[in-house]
C-alpha cells in the first residue's frame, strides 16, 4: 500500500510541474519585456531632457543641426533610426546668424517619440472570438518645455 502511494505522488507533481512551468516562463517572460521597454523609456526621457537643455543654451541653430546633435549624443540603447524628435518653434533659416522664431526667454518646447517594436519578442496581439487586446509598439510622445538662453 505504500509503495502506491509514493508513485502516484510522484505521477501527480510530474502533472503539477507540467501545469506550473508554462505560466512561470509567460511571467518570466513578460517581466523581462517589460523591463527592457521600462529602460528604454526612461533612456528616452533622459535624452528629451538633455536634448532640451542643448537646444535651450543653442537656440540660433537650425532643426536639421540641432536633430543631428541631439542624436550623436543618444544613449546606445536608443536606436536613432526609431527616434523622432520635433522642435517647436521650428527653426528653418538663420536670419543675421539668429533664428527668428527663438528669442530668448521664449518657451521651446522638444517632442520626442520613440518606436520600440524592434526590442518586442513577445507577441503585441492576444484575442480569444471577439475579444482582442493589442500592446502598443510605440510610446507615448515625450514634451519637454524650456526657456531660450540669451546668447
Amino acid at each position: 500500500m505504500r509503495r502506491r502511494t509514493s508513485q502516484s505522488t510522484r505521477g501527480q507533481s510530474v502533472v503539477e510541474f507540467a501545469l506550473v512551468v508554462p505560466i512561470w516562463a509567460i511571467f518570466a517572460f513578460a517581466c523581462f519585456q517589460f523591463a527592457i521597454i521600462f529602460l528604454t523609456h526612461i533612456s528616452v526621457m533622459k535624452s528629451a531632457r538633455d536634448a532640451g537643455r542643448w537646444v535651450a543654451v543653442h537656440p540660433h541653430t537650425l532643426d536639421a543641426d540641432a536633430t543631428a546633435a541631439v542624436r550623436s549624443r543618444l544613449p546606445p540603447n536608443i536606436r536613432s533610426a526609431n527616434l523622432s524628435i520635433v522642435i517647436s518653434p521650428s527653426c528653418t533659416v538663420l536670419t543675421a546668424g539668429r533664428c527668428p522664431n527663438r528669442t530668448p526667454g521664449e518657451q521651446i518646447s522638444l517632442t520626442l517619440s520613440y518606436n520600440y517594436s524592434s526590442l518586442i519578442f513577445l507577441p503585441t496581439t492576444f484575442g480569444f472570438r471577439d475579444v482582442i487586446v493589442r500592446f502598443p509598439t510605440a510610446m507615448p510622445p515625450y514634451t519637454i518645455y524650456m526657456a531660450a538662453e540669451p546668447t
